[in-house]
């Protein structure tokens, strides 16, 4: 089973990862932002926050930054 982070980086390689938040924007957020994200509970899996080694199985919903002004969900 995969974990929250690995799955992150995976979907990163797809093409489906939220856009950078630091600096200008201008590209895929990276690894270390991606495990950043998890750690302060901005994703949502399945409606739960994850940690970065928690392991994620099936995936239903997907939301990026719940809390902020502009949702992200995949």
């Amino acid at each position: 089973m995969k974990t929250a982070w690995g799955y992150l980086r995976d979907l990163k390689v797809l093409g489906w990862a939220p856009q950078s938040r630091e600096g200008a924007c201008l590209g895929p957020a990276s690894n270390s932002e991606l495990k950043r994200w998890l750690t302060r509970r901005a994703v949502l899996v399945n409606g739960s926050p994850l940690g970065a080694d928690d392991p994620v199985g099936r995936v239903e919903s997907l939301v990026f930054f719940p809390s902020g002004r502009r949702v992200t969900m995949f």
